[in-house]
Order: C-alpha cells, then structure tokens, then sequence
C-alpha cells in the first residue's frame, strides 16, 4: 500500500509521502510549516497496490518540524520514570507529591534552551503592552541575560500569549474564549492544540530537566548523584546534605 496524503484542518500546512508494504502499519511522520511542533488530526488516503481503489484512514498524533524554532530544543516522545527515584534513594530525600515513581508517557515536544532571559522578557513585554497587554509585574532580573524573576503564574501565561500573538502563532491561554490578556483570570485555559508558546507541564519540564537520565539525582553522569557550583548555579547548603560539594551561593554569581 502506497500512502499518498494527508490532509488536516486548514490551520496547518504540511505534505507527507512514502510507503507501507500490504498487511503493515508504520508510523506516519508529518513535517508542519511554520516550523513547530503541532498537534495534527485528519485522514491519510491509501491506494491498494493488489485492488484497484482507494481506502481512507484516520490518523491523530503530534507533527514535529525537522528543525527546531530557533534556542529551542525537541524532546522526543517516549517513557520516562517520573518521581522520587525510591528504588535508588531513600523515600525521605523527596517529598509526598513526588512518590510513587510511575512511568510517563509523553509526546514529543519544544523546550527554550534556556530560562528567559530579562531581555527576552522586555522585548515581548513591550510589545504586549502596546498591544492590550497588562501585567502585575514588570520582572526584575540581575542582568539582561540573567532569568526573569520577580513575575507570577498569570504574568508567564499573557507574556506567552504575546509572544505568540508577536511571531504571528496562535496563543494557548484563553478565557471564555477569548485570548488571555489581562487580570488574574482562574478560569484560563489551555489549547493545547495552539501552535504558540505555552508553559511545560510538571511531567515535560521533569522529563527535559532529567536529560534523559534515570535513577539520578542529577542530570549528569560524571560524579553521579552529587552536586556542586561546577554543574549548577544555586545556593550551596554541604553541611545539610551529604550529596552537595558546595557551599552557599555560586561565587560568579552573587
């Protein structure tokens, strides 16, 4: 059988071609202009080499670009353990919303490489305001390429929003419908079928955080399980935990 296209709502654009030999299945790989990860639902037409005709088939999944956006990296869909890893460690090193360590699954997805900057902060920013935008914080940071701080949960959903809204995607945050812009609004939900920028959840930033590492503490693999101002830039406490190398804040930057 010869799979000749697909086709999917008119918001998203792609092509894909190739083939799946008669009596098989085989994943089907969607590549999405804009180039960004996108959720995809719609029917794949495939042509009989043995009969004459055509049969259709529906097909749902995530479409993923063959580049990523740019500082952004893909973490690829699968399994990963989530949770305190208690068959490593003792269960008193996490807390109670930590265990039992379950395994989840996850599609693939985009992640900035970095924590946003206080400069890519203040160029979204601008533009929101200027655009019907209203935040509770102006955000602080140390430096122009030091992370944001100083903002809450509603200031990262609009300031999203507008960065979706700024690069002409479509904003995940709604109220009634309506894209997220301003107030401290509870009712705000998540498309998750948009294709702008959103926070990860819980399980996609532990996921993307533990690197691809299992039964870990941390993420790397040489001195394993333990930590120090070399791998990382936090607040030191060795006479607390056995597993940390340093103490108190990182000297570079204090």
């Amino acid at each position: 059988m010869n799979v000749t296209s697909i086709t999917y709502p008119s918001d998203f654009t792609g092509a894909w071609s190739g083939a799946v030999a008669a009596g098989s299945s085989q994943n089907v790989t969607v590549v999405f202009s804009p180039t960004n990860a996108q959720f995809y639902t719609g029917t794949i037409t495939v042509n009989s080499d043995a009969t004459s005709g055509e049969n259709t088939t529906g097909c749902s999944g995530m479409g993923v670009a063959t580049s990523p956006p740019p500082d952004m990296v893909l973490i690829p869909a699968g399994t990963f353990a989530m949770g305190n890893a208690t068959n490593v460690f003792p269960a008193s090193e996490g807390n109670s919303d930590e265990l039992p360590q379950h395994t989840v699954h996850l599609n693939s997805f985009y992640m900035d490489r970095c924590e946003v900057t206080k400069a890519q902060w203040d160029e979204v920013y601008q533009w929101a305001t200027n655009n019907g935008y209203a935040f509770e914080n102006a955000g602080s940071g140390k430096a122009t390429n030091h992370p944001v701080y100083m903002v809450n949960w509603y200031d990262c959903l609009k300031w999203c929003n507008a960065r979706s809204e700024k690069e002409g995607l479509t904003p995940c945050y709604t109220t009634n419908g309506v894209t997220y812009k301003r107030g401290n609004n509870s009712s705000v939900t998540c498309n998750w079928s948009a294709t702008g920028y959103r926070l990860p959840t819980e399980a996609e930033w532990e996921k993307a955080a533990r690197g691809g590492v299992a039964d870990t503490r941390f993420p790397w693999t040489d001195y394993t399980n333990k930590i120090s101002h070399a791998k990382a830039n936090y607040r030191g406490a060795s006479g607390t935990y056995s597993y940390d190398l340093s103490t108190g804040y990182h000297p570079a930057y204090t």
